[in-house]
């Protein structure tokens, strides 16, 4: 079985700035069948 995966991270900043604005960085990820991919495109769309 076969996966697509899309990875998003917010505050990334953190790692590069000296006083980020933030306390937290989160990362996070949805995994989909690639089977399924089209027919999620085309619900989203």
């Amino acid at each position: 079985m076969n996966f697509d995966i899309y990875c998003d991270e917010s505050r990334p900043d953190l790692l590069t700035t000296q006083k980020p604005l933030a306390k937290y960085m989160l990362i996070g990820s949805l995994w989909l069948k690639t089977d399924d991919r089209t027919r999620f495109k085309g619900s989203i769309h």
